[in-house]
């Protein structure tokens, strides 16, 4: 009960049987939680094969009823697949899920960096990261949590800095056809998860 425990986890499981986060997490000091979501939804369960979003919000919901449970962060590894919706993650994580939002660049393989986007794609990306920063204050768990607006708009800095910062739209058709590859191996197609892919691919 001195002790306190951090976790990187996909959180797609709480335990089996009786070896559960019920069992042993109330036994800390606290516990933080680092989740990784790539992605919510239909785009969650592409980039996640053969997981469900559902189950993933229903277990972050389970773990937030414990009570030494001190924080839960939602940790994005942002990438082609998921920059477009980028800002409804930032918004149903703070808005809805009661979680931090937090990420990290994908540069490997760097097919799947954002920065291999079409220039106009990037635009669009851009464009809706700098409508988030101006509706981060207005979301209901940083209105809970006032640390959580400079973090917050710092994290979504970083990711339109990183996506100025330098240009490999060249790798654009590699990342099209490193896609098609994985999707045959999924039954998915990644232009339905986003389908402003479409005209690009």
């Amino acid at each position: 009960d001195n002790i306190e425990i951090k976790y990187a986890t996909n959180l797609t499981m709480l335990g089996k049987s009786n070896r559960t986060v019920w069992q042993y997490w109330p036994k800390f000091k606290s516990v933080a939680v680092n989740v990784s979501i790539d992605g919510i939804g239909d785009s969650y369960e592409y980039v996640r094969g053969n997981a469900s979003w559902a189950e993933l919000v229903n277990n972050i919901k389970q773990v937030q009823t414990i009570p030494n449970v001190s924080r839960i962060v939602g940790a994005v590894a942002v990438q082609v697949s998921n920059i477009l919706i980028l800002n409804k993650m930032i918004k149903y994580f703070l808005n809805d899920l009661g979680i931090v939002f937090y990420t990290n660049m994908v540069n490997y393989p760097n097919v799947l960096s954002a920065q291999c986007l079409p220039s106009e794609l990037k635009a669009i990306a851009i464009e809706r990261l700098q409508v988030s920063k101006l509706e981060v204050p207005t979301y209901k768990y940083v209105k809970e949590n006032p640390i959580l607006l400079n973090i917050t708009l710092g994290q979504i800095d970083g990711v339109i800095n990183y996506l100025s910062s330098n240009d490999q739209s060249d790798k654009w058709p590699e990342c099209v056809e490193f896609n098609r590859k994985l999707d045959i191996t999924r039954n998915q197609n990644f232009t339905d998860t986003t389908p402003e892919f479409k005209p690009y691919a």
